[in-house]
């Protein structure tokens, strides 16, 4: 799917109609890269050790939003942070991360890996999930769109790419000793603190 969506935007872009086809190419190479870690993480499981997995991930997605950054031709810089918007942005930061402790991440809760090496997961993925959804997702789509469209779009796509691996997530889940019930309320609760959260980073992007 990925492939033909790539050479319909490569041929809109020659045709000088390329706005909506770049969200389009975006949100395939972003998807490609998530289902690339996915991969690495079932075939690496057995050969690599869970630091060298839990860091080729963001790594990953580090240089992919750098290459997609030339592409699209996109310039983002760090903006001045003052000292009430530090502590607007770690309110946040803590609430979100007391929620995602209650309803934790299948991909990090069961690692079995020492707290300094998951802190410095969560660094390195923060850095490249902002630089992807909020830096050139969210950029390319307010190019096609609008700006209220593109906080939308860019928060369901942050939303959607974390289920390319569903079954590990239901597995996770399950393993814990819910019914499928309970099971796909904790999902449902997952996916809505997602996008709540791929919203509320788009907001202080803006601000």
């Amino acid at each position: 799917a990925s492939f033909f969506i790539f050479n319909f935007a490569l041929y809109r872009e020659f045709t000088g109609k390329e706005n909506k086809d770049d969200y389009i190419l975006s949100i395939s190479y972003v998807a490609v890269a998530y289902q690339l870690i996915l991969i690495m993480d079932y075939a690496g499981g057995d050969l690599l050790n869970g630091n060298i997995m839990l860091i080729a991930g963001p790594a990953l997605l580090l240089l992919l939003s750098v290459l997609l950054l030339r592409f699209f031709r996109l310039d983002i810089r760090l903006a001045n942070i003052n000292a009430n918007d530090f502590l607007y942005i770690f309110a946040a930061g803590m609430a979100f991360g007391i929620l995602f402790y209650f309803v934790p991440d299948p991909f990090i809760a069961d690692t079995g890996l020492s707290n300094r090496m998951v802190f410095f997961y969560l660094v390195l993925i923060a850095i490249a999930e902002e630089a992807l959804f909020r830096g050139i997702i969210m950029n390319v789509s307010e190019n096609a769109f609008s700006m209220k469209r593109a906080v939308v779009l860019q928060a369901m796509a942050f939303m959607a790419v974390h289920f390319i691996g569903f079954r590990s997530i239901l597995d996770f889940y399950t393993a814990q000793g819910f019914t499928w019930i309970i099971a796909f309320f904790y999902i449902a609760i997952y996916a809505l603190l997602l996008y709540s959260f791929g919203m509320l980073s788009a907001f202080l992007y803006r601000s």
